[in-house]
């Protein structure tokens, strides 16, 4: 697939922002005729866990405890 020639010219296997030598699949939909880009890298494990569990789920203290016994990464 990533010789294919239809997907090389339409953009559909994207260079990973840190691993240049891995390739992404891109959405097969172009817009304006610009290729799909990638325009910010996906958060890292456990970036958001205090931001999604707080408040409609746990308190902070409980997140904290989760955090400390291995059960959730901050």
């Amino acid at each position: 697939m990533l010789h294919d020639q239809a997907v090389v010219d339409n953009g559909y296997a994207m260079t990973h922002p840190l691993h240049p030598n891995v390739k992404l699949s891109a959405a097969p939909a172009q817009f304006d005729d610009q290729l799909p880009e990638i325009r910010r890298q996906a958060p890292t494990i456990g970036q958001h866990s205090r931001e999604v569990l707080i408040e409609p789920v746990y308190t902070t203290d409980e997140v904290d405890q989760l955090a400390r016994d291995g059960v959730i990464r901050t």
